[in-house]
């Protein structure tokens, strides 16, 4: 059903809660865990408890980082993350994928599905939100609010307009003749052409044999969110970083009548239907500690007893497959590690032979002794609670490990600075004075991890 009638493009009619129509909405993103999610999808496109799609959570809103309203107590996590309304696409790496999905109707009563035959391209752009101000302090300043506010894009662009800022809407445009280099462009409108960076979307074309398939009769398409690539701009910044609120454009190109089709893009020229924006979002950051849980890494360290009985009968060379190559002049004399002969020459560069099971040790014994270190200069302690150890039957058979000491009760905590009564931060010899002062003697606290457990579980004393 496609003559002489307008097209819309919006969300699939099976994400329509109630069977509403989908009349006015928006394509939407749908999530994965695998990188198997196009047969996933074709197979059921629906989400959880119909579908194999996830659900989005809290955890996929994007958190800012800021000071809790209340004030005047001490506090060890001083800090709140606080969710806002963007929603936050994690990365390839994090273990999450994800598609967007539209779907093509007639703009006429009852809203039928348009005909795929009379489509001869569709995919999707990607927009960027920024904000322009007129003095370098002013931009300073909005990026700090921003950091810290949970407003939606409407409120930054009314705090944005109070600071005499303009909001645009960017388009990225590939520069010519020069492969993964591009510029985000201001765009307005829906353009009647492209010259910006295409995406494709894919039909939705269900298997017959399926019966009572979602996608049954329906036009729908979808493609591949990318949350990363390697494009920069002409000044060496990426096109996509995670600061930035991003926006999917989906579009279709109406086959023109009476001109061939082609397997090529834009064959015929033909009219543009845009959609209208998705959701805002922005990328999750590499170390986004919620998107690195996502996977697992098991990394397993030598048995030195197997070793030990290995390099029994040392072969040179083939026990040390590591090679360090050293050109001359660019590292310290070598000689040759693997033969102690005393009075060896030392050589200018050269190549240094190592073995994994060693390099391995090395490096765990190193952050054993710095870790340490860096978590006390650096204040790390809220991320230590975060690791543990468990013995290796409990692991593997199911074992309870063995119960820990018990803590001492919890001290009342009180404000330490006179001088600053609202001072909400403090420091680790400020925290064993209270302790030693106000509950039991630090001795009968028998590591650093359990006085760090100890003070996660403070309460404020009432005030």
């Amino acid at each position: 059903m496609n003559a002489h009638h307008e097209w819309r493009l919006v969300a699939p009619s099976y994400a329509m809660p109630g069977g509403r129509s989908p009349r006015g909405t928006a394509p939407i993103f749908q999530k994965y865990d695998t990188s198997d999610l196009v047969n996933l999808f074709l197979k059921d496109p629906r989400t959880a408890g119909e579908g194999p799609a996830q659900k989005f959570t809290v955890e996929d809103r994007v958190h800012v980082v800021r000071r809790p309203p209340q004030r005047g107590k001490l506090k060890f996590f001083n800090l709140e993350y606080a969710p806002t309304e963007t929603r936050k696409l994690f990365l390839d790496t994090h273990k999450r994928f994800y598609l967007v999905v539209c779907e093509l109707h007639c703009d006429v009563f009852g809203f039928p599905n348009a005909s795929r035959e009379g489509v001869c391209e569709a995919g999707f752009v990607i927009r960027r939100h920024d904000w322009i101000f007129p003095r370098l302090d002013i931009f300073n300043e909005f990026r700090d609010l921003r950091r810290e506010s949970t407003a939606s894009i409407h409120g930054l662009h009314a705090e944005a307009v109070r600071r005499q800022g303009r909001h645009v809407v960017q388009r990225w445009v590939p520069a010519p003749g020069e492969d993964g280099v591009g510029n985000w462009r201001e765009t307005a409108g829906d353009p009647a052409s492209l010259d910006e960076t295409v995406y494709t979307l894919q039909p939705l074309i269900p298997d017959p044999r399926e019966k009572g398939h979602p996608a049954a009769g329906r036009t729908i398409y979808f493609g591949l969110v990318p949350t990363a690539n390697t494009n920069i701009d002409s000044l060496g910044r990426p096109q996509l970083d995670d600061e930035s609120i991003y926006e999917v454009r989906c579009f279709v190109r109406r086959h023109k009548e009476g001109c061939p089709k082609k397997p090529t893009r834009g064959d015929c020229k033909g009219p543009l239907v845009w959609s209208t924006p998705t959701e805002r979002y922005q990328i999750a950051a590499p170390f986004d500690l919620v998107g690195t849980s996502y996977r697992t890494i098991n990394v397993k360290m030598p048995d030195l007893r197997a070793l030990k009985a290995q390099a029994a009968v040392p072969k040179i060379g083939l026990r040390a497959p590591v090679r360090f190559l050293l050109p001359p002049m660019s590292g310290p004399a070598v000689g040759a590690p693997s033969l102690p002969i005393p009075g060896a020459p030392k050589l200018e560069g050269g190549i240094c032979f190592r073995n994994i099971p060693l390099t391995t040790i090395v490096a765990m014994f190193a952050y054993n002794i710095l870790k340490p270190i860096v978590v006390r200069i650096f204040q790390l302690y809220y991320l230590e609670p975060l690791e543990f150890c468990l013995p290796g039957a409990a692991v593997e058979l199911g074992i309870p490990p063995v119960p820990a000491v018990p803590l001492p009760p919890k001290p009342p905590l009180v404000k330490i600075d006179p001088e600053n009564p609202d001072s909400d931060q403090l420091g680790l010899d400020d925290l064993e004075t209270e302790l030693a002062r106000n509950a039991a003697p630090l001795d009968a606290v028998d590591s650093l991890e359990e006085l760090k457990s100890a003070l996660t579980e403070m309460e404020p004393v009432a005030e």
